[in-house]
């Protein structure tokens, strides 16, 4: 199955394209760039790359979140749109699926830290209960036995500092697209999959900010 994988999370746009046989292709947009049209033509390259139309496309897996507000609604208007006018299964996944599923090889559960605003951090407590934590509540909410994901090296430092030792560095963690492929193969070959019409993009800071 051809596979398109769709990032749009930070200010990168990050997509990727697998068969889940070896064939792997990636793009990557920073910045202002990332819009509508962009997405549009950065997809026709990789199609053009792979030697592919996009009638090859047999799925849709795009990052829900959580993330940027505004490339949250346009990673997930693209693969919408791709949904259902090619009539393309689709799939949503969380990038704490996506960051789990990298390491799902630990001992451990793994808590994860993943930027917000300054000093705050959106937070999986390793079962899949999503919120939103500042800095100031780490010591008290982080368990020190499992491995913890942290975003930037500033962070990695200041846990350790606090006495935790079991760190995992997002900062190399570079194609999130990719995974959201691999994984969105394995959820369709189980049958699962979203209706586009129904699919929403994960906000877990609620409005109003």
């Amino acid at each position: 199955m051809n596979i398109l994988g769709i990032d749009t999370t930070s200010k990168k746009l990050n997509i990727a394209l697998t068969d889940g046989e070896g064939l792997f292709l990636e793009m990557n947009l920073l910045g202002p760039v990332r819009t509508s049209k962009s997405i549009i033509y950065t997809l026709s390259e990789l199609l053009k790359l792979g030697d592919l139309d996009i009638s090859d496309i047999d799925g849709v897996s795009v990052i829900k979140g959580p993330g940027s507000f505004t490339g949250l609604k346009l990673g997930m208007t693209m693969a919408k749109l791709i949904s259902y006018i090619k009539d393309i299964p689709l799939v949503g996944v969380t990038l704490f699926e996506v960051i789990k599923y990298v390491y799902r090889f630990l001992d451990t559960e793994i808590e994860i830290l993943l930027p917000s605003r300054k000093g705050e951090f959106y937070y999986d407590d390793g079962k899949n209960a999503y919120t939103v934590i500042k800095i100031n509540e780490l010591d008290n909410r982080l368990d020190p036995s499992h491995w913890i994901y942290v975003p930037t090296i500033d962070l990695m430092d200041y846990l350790k500092s606090r006495g935790f030792s079991k760190i995992l560095p997002g900062w190399n963690f570079h194609s999130h697209a990719y995974i959201a492929a691999i994984l969105g193969e394995e959820k369709l070959h189980f049958g699962e999959q979203e209706d586009p019409f129904k699919i929403e993009p994960l906000y877990i800071r609620k409005f109003p900010f």
